[in-house]
């Protein structure tokens, strides 16, 4: 009996340690499971948030970046608004253009001159053409042009390679902005009188109201023709450039010696102008003679009948 009871108490505890160590264990992995269970969650939810954060962070970047580019944009349309605006009141400029030049060719010159006024859209206020020559002068031709600002540069560099010899070029310039202000600014007031006035003349009752305000309107419309005349005026001037051309026709072009030519070059120079001045004096003389011709005769036959007259006498 005893041995009997031994064994079965030696197998029950048997059992038991091991029930104890297979519960030892369970218990150890559920312990190791939870940590990797939290820990992978925590994984997934870290990534989860970096994964929302990023394409936000670019997204906010790029809205934040094109919100600076078209704050940029807007005060650069703006700066530029600012300056085309300083610009056009600061450019209300009239332009005048003074050349004189000469000429060997004086038809020729005329010709090629008119195609270019023609070609380049110039408007010619006035002309003077004088086809006189004298002893000293030749013909000349002076034009008051006008030329559309954007054509005047290449109207003066065509002109000046024509055969011809620029003496001299001077150009001025009028600033006309304050008085472009001005009639703005008084046209401005007209068409607000004339609004008050119109409004006045709908509330009038009497015929001498009426005839009075009637007669103030055309005043005013009459003031403002004038203004906006004015100022279509100065909007003409502006856009166009006043171009004086003098042509003048001479046998020789003035300042083409050089000064820094030799003695040998000057004496050749001045030998060629006393030819030239020793010619047109024998032309003078010759010309001189035939124009005294006839008082010449007429006073040489009085002399000769004189002379027979008082040698048959004596």
């Amino acid at each position: 009996m005893t041995n009997k009871f031994d064994e079965i108490l030696k197998k029950a505890l048997n059992e038991y340690e091991r029930e104890i160590v297979e519960n030892t264990e369970q218990i150890s992995q559920k312990n190791n499971r939870l940590p990797l269970k939290k820990n992978f969650r925590k994984y997934v939810a870290a990534a989860a948030v970096i994964i929302i954060l990023i394409p936000s962070i670019f997204v906010g970047s790029n809205i934040y970046n094109s919100q600076n580019k078209v704050s940029e944009n807007e005060i650069l349309f703006e700066e530029k608004k600012e300056m085309a605006k300083s610009d056009e009141l600061e450019g209300a400029y009239i332009d005048n253009l003074n050349i004189t030049s000469e000429t060997l060719d004086f038809n020729k010159t005329i010709k090629d001159t008119e195609k270019l006024i023609t070609k380049y859209k110039g408007k010619v206020e006035n002309q003077d053409i004088s086809n006189l020559k004298t002893e000293n002068t030749g013909r000349y031709a002076t034009y008051f042009i006008k030329i559309p600002d954007e054509e005047v540069n290449k109207f003066i560099d065509d002109f000046e390679e024509l055969n011809i010899n620029i003496i001299s070029t001077n150009k001025s310039s009028y600033n006309v902005t304050d008085e472009v202000e001005n009639v703005e600014d008084n046209l401005n007031i007209v068409n607000t009188k004339l609004e008050r006035l119109k409004e006045l003349l709908k509330e009038a009752k009497t015929l001498s109201e009426i005839t009075e305000i009637e007669g103030k309107i055309q005043e005013a419309e009459a003031e403002k023709k004038s203004y906006e005349d004015n100022l279509e005026y100065l909007g003409k001037e502006v856009d166009y450039t006043t171009v004086v051309l003098n042509i003048n026709e001479v046998t020789k072009y003035s300042g083409t010696e050089n000064i820094n030519e030799g003695f040998s070059k000057r004496i050749t120079n001045a030998f060629k102008n006393s030819k030239i001045i020793f010619l047109r004096t024998i032309q003078n003389i010759i010309l001189g003679f035939i124009t005294l011709l006839p008082f010449i005769v007429i006073i040489s036959v009085i002399l000769i009948i004189v002379f027979v007259f008082f040698r048959r006498r004596k």
